[in-house]
């Protein structure tokens, strides 16, 4: 794979990751309950549309550190992001280069590291 096709990926990949912040942050807006909720998977792939189960305070949580992504377990990009934090079946993503600075615990406490 050329450097170029990597520029290409890692920036389609960003853009996909923030349209669907953006989804999801008006989908938490418009929430009024603190039971599960659907969002959108905020996984670089284009074509995605994988629904998510989270709390409105677990994706606040998450949205605390705004380098933080919930993708759907199998969904991160291994080339380009790094999962730090497992919690039933989903990921929480930072883009690599940023892993170190980004491990801290989220949500209610049934999450684990991730060792990958």
């Amino acid at each position: 794979m050329s450097r170029r096709e990597t520029a290409e990926q890692r920036a389609r990949g960003a853009i996909n990751q923030q349209v669907s912040r953006r989804i999801n942050d008006q989908i938490a807006k418009l929430r009024y309950s603190a039971s599960f909720d659907s969002y959108v998977c905020e996984c670089r792939r284009k074509k995605c549309n994988v629904s998510i189960k989270l709390t409105r305070d677990q994706y606040a949580e998450i949205r605390r550190d705004p380098r933080r992504f919930v993708v759907v377990a199998g969904h991160a990009s291994p080339m380009f992001e790094q999962i730090v934090l497992s919690m039933g079946g989903l990921h929480i993503v930072v883009a690599a280069e940023e892993t170190a600075a980004a491990i801290s615990p989220v949500g209610s406490g049934s999450e684990t590291a991730a060792d990958d």
